[in-house]
Parts: structure tokens; sequence; C-alpha cells
């Protein structure tokens, strides 16, 4: 539901600009319309991960392994949630690094990042700090989504990443 719910909720923010100035011409609504249209076609692969989800349970997972540069990776899952944490009054630093090319499952980074930053939204506080970091440590590479919110309770952090889990 996170990974549905986040794109629709781009999309609506963004028609509603849209809607803010209906004298407006296509050309000025452009970025708009192009962040709509990316989250639409997210939408559609998140069908088609459903489906994957589907196979995962009888054991036939699918992973596209390709060099991903992860700066880029980051700034195109997080723009739309930067513009909605300015909306909600939370702020989003995005901390990346010169260069880092790794071979991974693109899509499944995306699928992650979504739905470490819908919860980040989600649970900090109102003009709360949302942070995205990117660093290499000995040839491996981690991202780090932290947010200054309620948190996970102690006694459920082993529970998190059971499917469906929610706490």
């Amino acid at each position: 539901s996170h990974e549905i719910r986040t794109p629709l909720t781009v999309v609506q923010s963004q028609l509603e600009l849209i809607l803010r100035k209906p004298d407006a011409k296509v050309i000025d609504n452009a970025s708009y319309l192009s962040v709509s249209l990316s989250e639409i076609r997210r939408l559609s692969r998140l069908v088609s991960d459903l489906l994957t989800l589907a196979r995962s349970d009888s054991n036939v997972i699918e992973i596209e392994k390709k060099p991903v540069d992860m700066n880029e990776l980051i700034m195109k899952v997080a723009e739309p949630y930067i513009e909605i944490s300015e909306i909600e009054n939370k702020h989003i630093e995005v901390i990346l690094m010169d260069s880092l090319m790794v071979n991974c499952d693109e899509g499944r980074i995306h699928q992650l990042l979504v739905i470490l930053l819908d919860n980040a939204l989600k649970y900090s506080y109102k003009d709360g700090n949302i942070g995205i970091s990117l660093r290499r440590k000995d040839n491996k590479c981690s991202i780090t989504v932290k947010d200054d919110g309620i948190g996970i309770k102690e006694e459920e952090e082993k529970l998190v990443f059971k499917r469906f889990y929610r706490g």
C-alpha cells in the first residue's frame, strides 16, 4: 500500500498545483505533468511488481542487476518527496557522494527507498527533518534514511521485516 499510495499522492499534488493556475499554458505546467507521468509509469511497474511478489511466494524471484548511478537513483526517488515535504512543512536533506556506481537491481532499490521515505514523511513530526545519505565503505554502498519522528518500539524492531507487519 505504501508503494501505491505514494505515487498517487504525488500525482494528486502535481495535478492540484496545475489546477491552481487554470489559465496557464501546458508548457507552464510541463514539470508537474512530467512528474505525474513518471509516477504513473511507476504505478504501472508496481502492478508488475505485484506479480513478482506472487512469484516470490512460489520461490521464483527475478533480480535484474545492472550498473546504477546511486546519486541519480536517490535524487529521482527523493525529488517528489521533497516537494511533498515542503507542503507538509517538513525538510528533506539529501547527502550524496561524488560518484558511486553500484551493480544492483534498480527497481528493488527504488522500491525500498519509496517505502523508507514514505514512512519517514508519515511518521516525522510537523517541521520535522528527514535525511537521506549515501556512503561507500569497504567496497559497499550504504543508504540511510533517517527522520526525527516517533521511531519503532524496541520490541517491534525484529518484526518490521515480516511481510505485511504494521506496528
